[in-house]
């Protein structure tokens, strides 16, 4: 999962052409659907009041918004959208290590 949104997240200055902007989101929201279960699970596991188990709720609010982000206009607006729900994965896949999850 990493490795498939570092292509989105990484400093390339040139926009991507639109089919590709499309493919990357329909991927990185099926990362986001299939993380947030495997997180909530991990976060069950753990006692109430710890703190890096709150702060993954968080996330995971978050990612649920960025989930459920509608289209954005044009090409940029979309690159933008796109760039935020990568950078949702990576929190996720975070917050899932360090709650103990494998990689």
């Amino acid at each position: 999962m990493r490795v498939a949104v570092a292509e989105m997240v990484g400093g390339d200055a040139q926009l991507p052409r639109w089919e590709t902007v499309q493919k990357f989101a329909h991927l990185y929201r099926g990362y986001v659907i299939r993380l947030i279960p495997a997180v909530e699970e991990l976060i069950a596991r753990q006692p109430k009041d710890d703190v890096p188990s709150n702060v993954a709720r968080v996330v995971i609010d978050e990612a649920r918004r960025r989930k459920d982000e509608i289209e954005a206009v044009g090409l940029v607006g979309e690159v933008r959208r796109v760039k935020r729900l990568a950078r949702i994965v990576l929190a996720l896949c975070d917050h899932y290590e360090n709650l103990g999850g494998t990689t």
